[in-house]
């Protein structure tokens, strides 16, 4: 199922929770809101599934104005963090809640009842708990009963909130695959909120990245990962090397250091350059061209380094990752000077203006 949004705005007094938000969720889409507690994430999402009353703006479902339209009318699956089970109810009759409270003219029989909760319970691969109560399962089933619940009314569209932030880091990487393989198979459109960046990466077709009630960037995760829009985006998504430079003459330099070419369009003055931990190497302290900087220390996982330098170019420490071999006389070891070299950069004016500018640093032998 399409969905519209459409110039959406809601205010809670002074506080404006969205500010004229637009966006278009394709049929069969499985979308990210990603962002900061308070960004407007989940308020989107409450307006979307009708819990949440909008000041101006619309939403349209398939091209038609569901605005006024109540949750039920919708017929929307809502999955949440914190479950909402019946405690008092089974793991069957939680699910079959929803086709039980069904007006009479659009229930199914008790048989067409219990097969539909069986399919259903076998497909979230818990068949074998229908008898069990909330309080004997983990917190994996418990989302899971959720889930089938959510689905047993044959919705349109699937909204989540949250729903795997109260379980612990193996669960939920275990249950993210599962989702996104259920998602594929039945087809839904999927709205999922989050504020976990790993999460809206491995599970989501696009993401779009919000900040204070606006959107700040939609696009695939490769697309917000390798191009941000901005400063929040490339620092929210993924680890951010960020340092103070100036781009002067055709070049952006941190002090008197060169970091590269500066892209033809920028005029010179103040920017901010960011780098990835992955998009940067080690070049000996020596060597004419580079940042500066000193390592501080050095973790070792598999066939990664991982090192925090300190560097007069960056008011925080400096990531970098390297893989084994590419740095090996002598090891890195905290205390040795080394220079930066920037392999891929982005540059943002210093200013309100925060155009993003792109430019991949030549090589070193070219810009001397």
């Amino acid at each position: 199922m399409r969905i519209q949004i459409e110039h959406v705005s809601r205010r809670f007094g002074e506080f404006v929770a969205l500010d004229r938000v637009s966006l278009n969720i394709e049929s069969g889409e499985f979308l990210a809101l990603l962002g900061p507690s308070g960004s407007g994430k989940t308020t989107l999402l409450r307006v979307i599934a009708g819990l949440e009353r909008i000041d101006e703006g619309a939403v349209r479902f398939e091209g038609e104005d569901i605005t006024g339209q109540s949750p039920r009318e919708r017929n929307v699956g809502l999955v949440f963090q914190h479950y909402a089970l019946f405690r008092h109810m089974t793991v069957f009759d939680n699910v079959a809640f929803g086709l039980r409270v069904r007006s009479r003219s659009t229930r199914l029989s008790r048989a067409e009842i219990r097969q539909r909760v069986s399919e259903l319970l076998e497909l979230v691969q818990i068949g074998w708990l229908a008898g069990r109560y909330p309080s004997q399962l983990s917190g994996g089933q418990r989302q899971r009963v959720a889930l089938a619940r959510a689905l047993a009314v044959g919705p349109r569209t699937l909204l989540l909130d949250e729903p795997f932030g109260a379980l612990d880091a193996k669960v939920r990487k275990e249950l993210r695959l599962w989702l996104r393989k259920l998602h594929d198979e039945m087809g839904l459109t999927s709205i999922f909120v989050t504020h976990d960046q790993d999460e809206a990466i491995e599970l989501a077709d696009r993401i779009a990245v919000m900040n204070h009630g606006r959107i700040e960037q939609i696009g695939t995760p490769k697309q917000i990962y390798d191009d941000p829009a901005n400063p929040f985006v490339y620092e929210f998504v993924g680890t951010a090397n960020r340092f103070d430079a100036v781009a002067q003459g055709g070049q952006i330099l941190a002090g008197s250091d060169l970091i590269g070419r500066a892209p033809r369009q920028l005029t010179d003055g103040p920017v901010t350059a960011f780098s990835r931990p992955h998009d940067i190497s080690l070049l000996p302290a020596q060597e004419r061209y580079g940042v500066p900087a000193t390592i501080q220390s050095v973790t070792s996982i598999g066939g990664i380094l991982r090192l925090k330098l300190e560097s007069p170019a960056s008011r925080q420490l400096i990531e970098v990752e390297l893989s084994k071999g590419t740095w090996v006389d002598p090891d890195p070891e905290p205390g040795t000077p080394v220079r930066l070299r920037l392999g891929r950069f982005s540059v943002f004016r210093t200013s309100s203006d925060l155009q993003q500018l792109k430019e991949t640093v030549p090589e070193l032998s070219q810009t001397a």
